[in-house]
């Protein structure tokens, strides 16, 4: 029976590079990294995760949340990355910090600089090689394993780029320094930057090789074995597969994601007591922690129609500039803005929450200093096939409503149970708002290039204005959250 030194559970961002950094640091160590979904380095072209449906299938978890009692009780898709590499086998390829402020507080609440911005740019560095002569040298990487690279670099420029960028400017919203959107500072208007590699999608399973790491894939993880060891304590044993195969180890480590990372250790009877019960499962450890405090972004698109379809603003206009190949080398957008919440109304919906007490605004994480809470994204292509369209995707970055994951049963092969309980603040529902409003700012008022000459509304039958009540913005939030 092979002992193993380390079992690694889920073959995405966190495992592929953990498992890359222990052979590292020790070349002795048996690994053993186990993944429930395909081996995705078998693909001939990445693309197809993005073009063929049934590839698309294979390396996704498509869960569904519960219904959302704040957005119209509306369930959502809640993806997940499935096979080597997780998540960036299926996501967009942004790359993207936070804001310094946000590194920051985590350091202050710990009490260590390690986890503040400065502390955690040697790292960040260490990890990229960006492709963009403008950028500031002292806060990127050039030598780090994952290529990032800037649309303007590629040669991507498209043709609203430049009224953008004053409509932006209109709203007192600055370009960055550099148009650098990672500088630490990044309230401002910046190119997006992209981990690709002239264009191509890059594996986290391959940017971190997995050699001289044996691989498990399409073998589903059960549970984990856990024992009390003489001293008391509890102690990883190994793993337990689906078909019921048994793998031990000298150390397990999780790492199966948001979802699944919650459901199987309630699976192994580490959870909540009374719902490991309620499920008929042998509660080994009563941990109510597990599965609570979901964070999650909340993403709010909206849609715009052209003055003029024909002018060729976006794929499908006609526009021979969307036909040349730099064009195919990554997203079809160029900036990403991140901008604050006014303060006006900020501090009420915070005291909502919090009891009804006024926050301190010298002391509230929330109202001391300007925070990048919203951001906003112009895509120019796959929102029509005629090119009259385009849509501007909204995040807002920090939430303050929590969710759970819990389980449904106690066998494995059903989805976790997802409640992200989007909109779930007064800050969240506020935040979402004033974000929407600046939507609408930007594209269709009189205080905008694009909203004077380029965009002719949003394509409703009641169009929202600058003018527009808070209930029916919210309206529009709670449609279009997801």
């Amino acid at each position: 029976m092979i002992i193993w030194d380390c079992i690694v559970v889920g073959a995405g961002i966190a495992g592929s590079v953990v498992s890359n950094r222990l052979l590292e640091q020790d070349p002795t160590l048996k690994i053993l990294l186990v993944e429930a979904g395909p081996n995705t380095h078998e693909l001939v072209d990445l693309k197809a995760i993005e073009t063929d449906p049934e590839v698309t299938r294979n390396h996704t978890w498509s869960f569904t949340s519960v219904p959302q009692v704040n957005v119209d009780n509306r369930t959502m898709s809640a993806l997940a990355g499935k096979g080597l590499g997780g998540g960036t086998a299926i996501n967009g390829g942004a790359w993207v910090r936070g804001h310094k402020v946000d590194y920051d507080l985590w350091g202050e609440m710990v009490d260590d600089e390690r986890w503040s911005y400065e502390g955690q740019l040697p790292y960040m560095r260490k990890t990229e090689t960006l492709w963009d002569q403008t950028t500031n040298p002292s806060v990127h990487g050039h030598q780090g394993p994952v290529k990032v690279e800037t649309p303007v670099e590629m040669g991507r420029i498209f043709p609203l780029r430049q009224p953008l960028m004053d409509s932006w400017r209109e709203l007192g919203v600055n370009p960055l320094p550099s148009l650098d959107s990672n500088c630490g500072d990044n309230l401002g208007v910046g190119n997006i930057q992209e981990n690709r590699h002239h264009g191509k999608r890059q594996l986290a399973s391959q940017v971190y090789s997995l050699d001289g790491i044996t691989v498990l894939t399409d073998s589903l993880v059960a549970r984990i074995l856990v024992d009390r060891s003489p001293r008391g304590p509890l102690v990883s044993r190994g793993i337990q597969l689906e078909n019921g195969t048994k793998m031990f180890a000298r150390e397990t480590i999780l790492s199966a994601g948001a979802y699944n990372t919650p459901k199987i250790l309630m699976l192994s009877g580490i959870g909540p007591a009374d719902m490991l019960r309620e499920h008929g499962i042998n509660v080994i450890l009563d941990q109510p922690a597990v599965g609570q405090n979901l964070h999650d972004h909340i993403l709010l698109p909206t849609f715009w129609h052209f003055a003029d379809p024909s002018a060729g603003w976006a794929k499908g206009s006609g526009n021979p500039l969307f036909e040349q190949p730099q064009y195919d080398l990554g997203g079809f957008g160029d900036f990403i803005t991140a901008t604050k919440l006014p303060r006006k109304g900020l501090a009420d919906a915070i005291a909502q929450d919090e009891g009804g007490i006024s926050p301190n605004p010298m002391l509230h994480p929330l109202l001391n200093r300007d925070r990048a809470v919203s951001s906003h994204q112009l895509l120019y292509s796959g929102i029509s096939a005629d090119g009259s369209a385009i849509m501007l995707v909204s995040v807002v970055l920090i939430t303050t409503g929590r969710g759970s994951v819990s389980i449904q049963s106690a066998d494995i092969k059903d989805d976790p149970v997802i409640d992200p309980n989007f909109l779930g603040s007064n800050f969240d529902r506020f935040a979402a708002r004033e974000t929407i409003r600046e939507a609408v700012r930007l594209m269709s008022s009189n205080m905008t290039i694009m909203g004077r000459e380029i965009i002719d509304g949003d394509g409703t039958d009641h169009p929202l204005t600058v003018d527009s009540t808070d209930e029916e913005v919210d309206a529009l939030v709670r449609g279009h959250t997801g």
